[in-house]
């Protein structure tokens, strides 16, 4: 090959390297995350019962200013979604309870397994932020083991040990 040819093959290289990373640099604009956060805010999430188990559980959402003041007024809206494909997200709308406190009574989670809450709150003023909660969804309630909400049947999940509980005893031996 001639210079003239090695000169025009570095040019349209360089080019093409160019053409390539171009997308690489725009992308992180593209994340479609539109929401601004507002760092005067906090979000603070409980669930109850802990763990959750599969069916309705109650959400408690705190909302606060930095220096610790209840924000009120806020329209908060939860969508849960599995860790994996496949499933619909739940959604919900908190209930403002007062001195910035929310609530949605029956959040129903549907499954068990890893679950994300992400909570967003908008304040009457147009500020917005949110937060992301994992959480593990149990097959049962708490203190109910596998056995649907029955304290006298054996449990299905024997944990590799070969027995249950006696149904005199809590889940897990404990009394």
């Amino acid at each position: 090959m001639s210079s003239k040819q090695v000169s025009r093959v570095r040019r349209v290289g360089g080019r093409a390297g160019i053409g390539l990373l171009l997308p690489l640099l725009v992308l992180p604009a593209c994340r479609g995350d539109s929401t601004a956060q507002d760092p005067g805010i906090l979000l603070e999430v409980a669930i109850s019962p802990t763990p959750p188990g599969v069916g309705p559980a109650r959400l408690i959402i705190t909302v606060r200013d930095t220096l610790g003041g209840p924000l009120v007024g806020a329209e908060i809206h939860v969508e849960g979604n599995m860790s994996h494909a496949g499933m619909a997200p739940v959604t919900a709308t908190a209930v403002e309870q007062g001195e910035g406190l929310y609530a949605v009574p029956d959040f129903t989670f549907t499954m068990a397994g890893d679950w994300t809450l992400t909570v967003s709150a908008t304040l009457p003023d147009g500020r917005r932020t949110l937060v992301r909660k994992d959480t593990n969804v149990v097959n049962a309630p708490p203190g109910l083991g596998d056995a649907g909400g029955r304290r006298d049947a054996p449990s299905h999940d024997l944990g590799g040990q070969g027995s249950h509980a006696p149904a005199s005893q809590p889940p897990g031996g404990l009394s």
